[in-house]
């Protein structure tokens, strides 16, 4: 059996096979998990995981709008070689609009509904 002390929300401390041979401390007495609920809980939480009163939950890191056009600009840098003035005459017209698209969609990723935290990458051209 495994113990969930349960602090705002947050699972603050976990202790694993609980059991005879690995009872839990006195409760009362620890300074941190006197301030906790208790929640019996199966393997799959860990430290750090949400709780709201019923259901555990591995939270969600949020990613930065920086980071997201960081990797948005190395997308765009990686596929500038295609504008060389050699590589581009000898594309299809067909192959420069999707070149054309494709880059500016990458440009346009910051105007997308939920914009940082959800991103859908246009795909490059073959």
């Amino acid at each position: 059996m495994n113990i969930a002390f349960i602090k705002d929300g947050k699972v603050k401390v976990l202790y694993k096979n609980v059991g005879v041979n690995n009872p839990l401390p006195d409760i009362d007495n620890d300074p941190v998990l006197s301030t906790c609920t208790a929640v019996e809980c199966d393997d799959t939480v860990g430290g750090g995981d949400l709780y709201d009163g019923s259901t555990f939950s591995t939270p969600v890191i949020p990613i930065s709008e920086a980071e997201v056009r960081s990797d948005r600009n190395g997308r765009l840098l990686l596929s500038d070689y295609i504008l060389l003035p050699d590589i581009w005459a000898n594309l299809s017209s067909s192959k420069q609009n999707e070149w054309t698209v494709y880059r500016q969609a990458l440009r346009d990723v910051t105007g997308q509904d939920d914009f940082p935290e959800t991103v859908t990458w246009p795909t490059k051209p073959s």
